[in-house]
């Protein structure tokens, strides 16, 4: 027993127990999760995307001009890193998602190490000790929240996982002591400005390490700040603002590429933030509500809800910063000042400044949770330390605590199992969210499950009859020759009925053109085909089947044009392929 004790006496035997322990809950808590199926968002951007499927790796296929259309069915270029590691997923295992699930556990697995340590050395430069316990309950709260679990479990939440990833490392690097070595400062700073490139690389909202690191200066009170002012403070503002004028001049815009056109005006996305960032900081304490479609409106609060908000933000704020500069503000108020000024940090990049479709998305929370968790690391062990009494209660707190976050992230991953569960889930929350019911009618049909889909459509058309959108999904059920009830003239008139209220309804008008030309209608089906392509000139099955519309109208070059370029855009269409060698005519 005395050597065990001697062992674990040493610092860094105690340092890797600790992220031992970090990284057996993870896996003991996320293993379950590896069998998941793509789901949502997964599947247009990982299993159907024609651009990961391409075995040589090419810099382009990643960073490119942002089109003017959406990106589905392709790489996002203003996120490569993420793609690429997607790229590199899919090679090693083609079509399955456990290899993208393995890489989110382990990095995820591996930030929680790290808030480790960071809360550990924070707590040395606030509190005067150094607590590996305090790091230890941070990054067991980290791991087993419900909140942030939604993110892990889901394949296309990596971006939010790498760029917590590479942010943290820079982070960590930054809060320890500086060495007194001019050269190993520099090298250091090469490596944290490579971290923070490849942590933009995955998402916009990295660009909060500048105001992290200088917060958490001037909240540690760090006797370097003015030898940090051109080495650490002035580069790491360089790159982040080199990184928005580069967002903007090379994709045309900073916050939501994909959304554009969609996005809710921005003094109304801003007032209403502040009700937002209130409610994560309750679903992390009071794990419930949760659901992948959080459909809020401007509407949905009243203005003085939202004012009464972001009066009380403003308020802890400014509590938090005025502990920052008092100097006779004690630890405990410096503590919990710093993991509310992190967790607010970290979240306003994504939650007000950058504009975006959606008004609360849970994955948003995911790096700036960290802050509360750290917070309640450290006021945990100060607990502890206060009486006997006190350290039973905190202990007997957390283990509840811990407990129930497990018991609830389970179940979490158990619901990101389905697209059927997810979307029934956000039903339950909220019965009159359309979103959700034709996402779901929309799961229904890809799994062909085509008479619940029909009922599930059909009673979204008795809630909004004016929707093109709900008619071009119902031609297309009813068009599925796998269809009991297949009825292609009912198909068709769903689908001019849809672009009667939706002339670029780009499913009706690729659907509508397939059916035609099955009929023999050629002529019009190469009209509706060739506007989808001036609609989306990504969309390269559009492409082919207006080659065909071509060629049997006898316009041979036009077919071949159009074969041409849906081989340009996924060079595994096998039907363009074979009508370019019986008109024996190359592919290129």
């Amino acid at each position: 027993m005395q050597p065990l004790l001697k062992l674990f006496s040493n610092p860094f035997v105690r340092k890797v127990a600790s992220v031992a322990v970090i990284f057996a809950a993870t896996f003991a808590l996320y293993v379950n999760c590896w069998d998941n199926p793509f789901v949502l968002d997964d599947l247009t951007k990982i299993q159907q995307n024609p651009d990961l499927q391409v075995t040589s790796f090419n810099l382009s296929n990643f960073i490119f001009a942002y089109p003017e259309m959406t990106t589905q069915l392709h790489n996002d270029p203003s996120r490569p890193l993420v793609y690429i590691v997607y790229w590199l997923c899919w090679r090693y295992h083609a079509d399955s998602p456990a290899a993208f699930h393995v890489v989110s556990t382990v990095v995820h697995g591996t930030i929680a190490a790290l808030i480790v340590l960071i809360t550990a050395e924070l707590m040395l430069q606030i509190f005067g000790f150094y607590s590996l316990l305090a790091g230890l309950i941070a990054g067991l709260l980290f791991v087993t929240s419900p909140l942030i679990a939604g993110t892990v479990v889901y394949a296309y939440g990596l971006s939010d996982v790498l760029s917590c990833f590479f942010i943290l490392m820079a982070y960590y690097i930054l809060v320890r002591p500086s060495h007194s070595n001019r050269v190993r400062r520099i090298g250091r700073m090469v490596f944290v400005g490579l971290c923070f490139i490849l942590a933009l690389a995955a998402k916009q909202s990295s660009v909060v390490l500048a105001p992290l690191v200088i917060g958490t200066d001037l909240m540690t009170r760090r006797a370097d700040r003015r030898l940090r002012i051109g080495e650490v403070y002035v580069p790491l503002v360089l790159i982040a603002v080199g990184y928005v004028i580069f967002r903007f001049a090379y994709f045309g815009a900073v916050g939501d590429l994909e959304g554009r056109g969609s996005t809710v005006k921005t003094f109304s996305y801003l007032l209403f933030q502040g009700a937002m960032i209130l409610k994560y900081v309750k679903m992390t304490i009071f794990p419930s509500g949760f659901t992948i479609d959080h459909l809020y409106m401007p509407e949905d609060i009243s203005i003085a809800m939202q004012l009464a908000a972001w009066a009380a933000i403003i308020a802890v704020s400014g509590l938090a910063i005025r502990a920052m500069f008092r100097a006779d503000s004690t630890p405990m108020s410096r503590w919990l000042s710093f993991g509310w000024l992190f967790f607010l940090f970290c979240l306003l990049p994504t939650s007000s400044f950058l504009p975006t479709v959606d008004m609360f998305v849970e994955r948003r929370a995911y790096i700036s949770d960290i802050g509360l968790f750290i917070l309640a690391g450290g006021a945990a062990v100060w607990m502890m330390r206060q009486s006997r009494t006190a350290n039973v209660f905190t202990g007997a707190l957390l283990a509840a605590a811990l407990g129930a976050q497990v018991y609830v992230s389970l179940e979490r991953s158990d619901v990101y199992a389905s697209t059927e569960k997810l979307w029934q889930e956000s039903l339950a929350l909220d019965n009159l969210n359309l979103r959700a019911r034709t996402n779901l009618a929309v799961h229904y049909s890809a799994t062909k499950q085509f008479e619940k889909a029909r009922i599930a459509l059909e009673e979204l058309m008795a809630y909004d009859p004016k929707n093109g959108g709900i008619y071009s999904k119902l031609g297309y059920v009813y068009m599925q020759p796998d269809y009991e009830h297949h009825d292609d003239a009912k198909a068709w008139t769903y689908m001019e009925r849809s672009l009667q209220l939706l002339p670029d309804n780009i499913f009706a008008l690729y659907n509508g053109g397939v059916l035609l030309l099955k009929h023999g209608s050629f002529a019009q089906s190469e009209k509706l085909l060739i506007h989808a392509t001036e609609l989306n000139p990504l969309m390269a099955a559009a492409w082919l089947r207006a080659g065909e519309a071509a060629l049997f109208q006898d316009k041979r070059t036009e077919a071949v044009i159009r074969f041409r370029k849906a081989l340009d855009l996924n060079a595994n269409q096998e039907d363009a392929k074979m009508y370019l060698r019986k008109m024996g005519v190359a592919e290129k």
